[in-house]
């Protein structure tokens, strides 16, 4: 269940993000207009791509904080 609350959470955030993108795309100021649509598509794409490979590997975020926690953990340990 926590897998598929992620995984909508990460569509949700992929959706609002190529909504924000279209918005940006409207505005009259081309910094605003090209910066704003270029940023968007990127975090929108990076979203995606997280959402694909979490699904594919069936890792929640939970489960991707805890093998960061154990990594950085382990390096901590290796200093001593």
């Amino acid at each position: 269940m926590p897998n598929l609350v992620g995984l909508v959470m990460l569509i949700a955030m992929a959706a609002l993000l190529a909504w924000s993108g279209i918005r940006a795309w409207r505005a009259k100021n081309n910094f605003l207009k090209w910066g704003g649509t270029g940023l968007a598509a990127l975090l929108a794409a990076a979203v995606s791509i997280v959402g694909v490979l979490c699904s594919r590997c069936g890792l929640s975020g939970s489960a991707i904080l805890r093998l960061s926690r154990q990594r950085t953990a382990r390096r901590a340990a290796s200093w001593h």
